[in-house]
């Protein structure tokens, strides 16, 4: 098993737990900053959209509005509105048949094209009316983007169109038919209601329209007899999603997955998504807290993941306009919005990575650099520790800590050697003191035994006259003279006592 009990295997792993410590903190740091940042940035960007476009959205209802206002107070209207009502009374027998046959059935161009239709058969003076007013009608309605425009009779006959569609000629108030409880049915309900003492506009929200199933939005207003001052009817815009789309359509500053979306007060789109096939209109819901604060006339973002099965950034603000009750919403996922952030990421994992190896390598080197020398110093002391006096002590030469330490353990060493080579010269030393008294004391016990041998003979003029270095040696030899000498003495006045 890995042990972490040397300095040699601490240190590098130490070196780039650090390096790795600091890139990991570096990194995690900068990309929760710039994922901080790069959200802060992108939902700013959501919310100005958004207000933008809900200032578009309100000035597109504003301008139908007056477009509306206009058209319905101009004199030529008025003149139409009567002109149409007094033909629409001269027909004769079934008056809606007679025109489905004239402008319709007999009408030669495609269905989408009938509007370009103006004259009629001269049998009818609706024709001469027809021709008067269509071309002006049909202008504006090319121009403006509408999907029809109506003249209703007080009656609810729709007695014009511009299309000629499957509307033209029906009646809003026919119970049971197929425009009631539509959206021009309400319009028009609104509007002659009111009409006696509020000359407003009346606005009838997206829904699916019954005579062509087409989803649709209606506003209308009452004409009044300029003369009389009585209401002839009412003039109507249609217009449909596509419309609405158009005003709200600029992808500018959206990526490759955002989009501005218009949401009603029931939470369903007013406009398709072009990230889906299927029709999302009036089909698609757009839940959450920000779209409910637009609808409340504030301003939110955030994010959600209830649309288009992923994660989201949202920013809402309402459309600020009393007939649409709607806010608008942009939106972009996640993913494209943090892309960068995951860009960023990527980059610094390379980046960290390739400096983690650096430092790594470089950390090695480095550790290695302090502790093989380390290392070498431990073996050193510890062969010094056991005796051996000849291991080479290496680093001697740095000039750093390690140098010093190394010279340190090299001053050890050459003690070691000094006391080392110190006992061997006592040990000579000794073993030469040793053989200088063993002959001093083989030439004392010669002098001795000479002394000796003499006095035995009767002559006891002999001394040991030899002198040592040692001084012990010398006590015993002036011990034996003077031995010699008193028994000398002795037998001297002995013999001196004896003779006399």
């Amino acid at each position: 098993m890995f042990a972490l009990n040397t300095i040699a295997r601490k240190l590098p792993l130490a070196l780039v737990a650090s390096a790795m410590l600091v890139s990991l903190g570096v990194g995690a740091g900068s990309y929760l900053i710039g994922s901080q940042m790069v959200g802060d940035l992108t939902t700013r960007n959501l919310s100005a959209l958004a207000h933008e476009r809900a200032k578009q959205v309100q000035d597109f209802l504003t301008t139908v509005s007056s477009d509306l206002r206009t058209t319905a107070n101009s004199r030529s209207t008025n003149e139409a509105m009567r002109d149409f009502n007094n033909a629409w009374l001269q027909l004769q027998g079934d008056k809606a048949a007679v025109l489905q046959q004239a402008f319709v059935t007999d009408n030669p161009n495609p269905p989408d094209q009938k509007m370009m239709f103006d004259n009629g058969p001269s049998s009818i003076n609706y024709s001469v009316t027809h021709s008067q007013y269509n071309p002006g009608f049909r202008q504006q309605l090319l121009s403006r983007g509408y999907a029809d425009i109506y003249l209703i009779g007080a009656d609810g006959s729709i007695f014009y169109t511009v299309t000629k569609g499957g509307d033209y000629t029906a009646n809003v108030k026919a119970e049971g038919g197929p425009l009631a409880g539509s959206g021009l049915a309400r319009v028009f309900a609104a509007a002659t209601a009111e009409a006696e003492t509020d000359n407003k506009l009346v606005f009838a929200d997206f829904a699916p329209y019954g005579a062509d199933h087409q989803t649709s939005a209606f506003v209308g207003m009452p004409i009044f007899n300029s003369a009389s001052n009585r209401m002839m009817g009412i003039i109507a815009f249609r217009f449909q999603p596509a419309l609405l789309a158009s005003v709200v359509g600029d992808r500018q500053g959206l990526g490759d997955t955002g989009e501005v979306l218009v949401v009603g007060s029931d939470h369903l789109l007013r406009v398709d998504s072009i990230f889906d096939e299927e029709n999302n209109v009036l089909a698609t819901t757009l839940e959450g807290g920000e779209v409910d604060a637009a609808l409340g006339g504030g301003a939110a973002s955030g994010s959600i993941s209830s649309y288009r099965n992923a994660n989201m950034l949202i920013a809402a603000a309402p459309v600020g306009n009393a007939d649409a009750s709607w806010a608008v919403a942009a939106v972009m996922t996640e993913a494209e919005a943090f892309a960068p952030i995951a860009t960023l990421r990527n980059t610094m994992l390379i980046v960290g990575g390739a400096l983690l190896l650096i430092a790594a390598i470089g950390g090695l080197l480095f550790s290695r650099s302090v502790t093989k020398p380390i290392t070498g110093l431990t073996g050193a002391m510890k062969a010094l520790a056991e005796g051996d006096l000849e291991v080479e002590v290496e680093g001697g030469g740095r000039h750093d800590e390690i140098g010093e330490m190394a010279r340190t353990v090299a001053v050890f060493r050459e003690n070691a050697l000094k006391v080392t080579t110190m006992t061997e010269e006592e040990r000579a030393g000794s073993e030469r003191r040793r053989v200088e008294r063993t002959s001093m004391m083989q030439a004392l016990q010669q002098a001795f035994g000479e002394v000796v041998d003499a006095a035995v003979k009767g002559d006891f003029s002999r001394r040991v006259e030899a002198e040592f270095p040692d001084r012990e040696l010398n006590v015993i030899a002036a011990s034996i003279n003077n031995l010699v000498e008193t028994v000398d003495r002795g037998l001297g006045e002995t013999g001196r006592v004896l003779s006399a």
